[in-house]
């Protein structure tokens, strides 16, 4: 691991080579150029999109409903993660508003930090460090945000960085050269934005119908209008309108028409 920071020439450049990469994509190839450089082993990117609804209750305690995708833009990740990461329902966190609030500083994680640190992990923490050292052997991360958007549509996402290191050198690494490296991960969200954008779009996958009910409601008319408009019954609207809540994952239309107005999917 290099404990160098970057010279401010260093870092101007690769800010304008990811600026000017095409997609987010071709910034991920610079970043992780650069991941081997300061000597970590492996450069992941941490992809979630958050809807911040309540999602019912369980066991009396109101629950958030967040959607992850873990991405290392070129190839699967191997089966153990992925089964993890990609198969179980989106994560359901006991009523922890504070988890939506995304950090705003790099910071380290893995199981080489938290225990040497001794930090009791949560079990949902503990699957997720067990599944990453089933990939990489005990790992020690350094994460940095990329995107920290507060609204009902969020995007928190960060790259994360690596290695065998210990903690102290993660803490050396935070201390001496996160500051010089975080410019290049700022910019990195101009690329990756408009990804998490076209992936949870694909995700949602709404029909013409849903979109057509959603856009009407948006310009103000009811559930009875929208099925004098369309010619079909009051029934099928609501139909459709639960599908479309479905898909979006939104628990209301109003939360609906406005989670779909920011994937640019309607129109008011």
């Amino acid at each position: 691991m290099g404990l160098q920071p970057l010279s401010k020439e260093q870092t101007n450049t690769l800010v304008r080579n990811v600026l000017d990469a095409p997609d987010a994509q071709a910034g991920f190839d610079i970043i992780a150029a650069l991941t081997q450089d300061l000597g970590f082993t492996h450069c992941l990117v941490l992809e979630a999109v958050m809807t911040i609804v309540s999602n019912g209750e369980r066991d009396g305690r109101a629950m958030d409903q967040i959607s992850l995708i873990f991405s290392n833009h070129r190839e699967s990740v191997r089966t153990k993660l992925a089964e993890f990461l990609l198969n179980p329902p989106p994560f359901q966190r006991h009523g922890e508003r504070d988890f939506l609030t995304p950090r705003t500083k790099p910071f380290a994680m893995g199981s080489n930090w938290y225990k040497s640190k001794n930090i009791a992990l949560t079990r949902p923490e503990q699957l997720y460090f067990d599944a990453l050292d089933g990939e990489f052997r005990p790992s020690g991360i350094i994460g940095f945000p990329v995107r920290s958007s507060q609204s009902d549509l969020m995007f928190s996402s960060a790259v994360l960085m690596s290695s065998a290191a210990s903690a102290d050198e993660l803490s050396a690494f935070l201390h001496d050269v996160a500051p010089s490296v975080q410019p290049v991960i700022d910019v990195y969200e101009t690329k990756l934005y408009p990804h998490l954008i076209d992936l949870e779009t694909l995700r949602v996958g709404l029909s013409q119908r849903e979109l057509d009910c959603l856009t009407m409601i948006a310009n103000g008319y009811n559930t009875k209008g929208v099925a004098h408009r369309m010619d079909i019954t009051i029934a099928m609207v609501s139909r459709h309108i639960r599908n479309a809540q479905d898909k979006l994952r939104v628990p209301n239309v109003a939360t609906a028409v406005l989670k779909a107005q920011r994937l640019n999917l309607i129109e008011f």
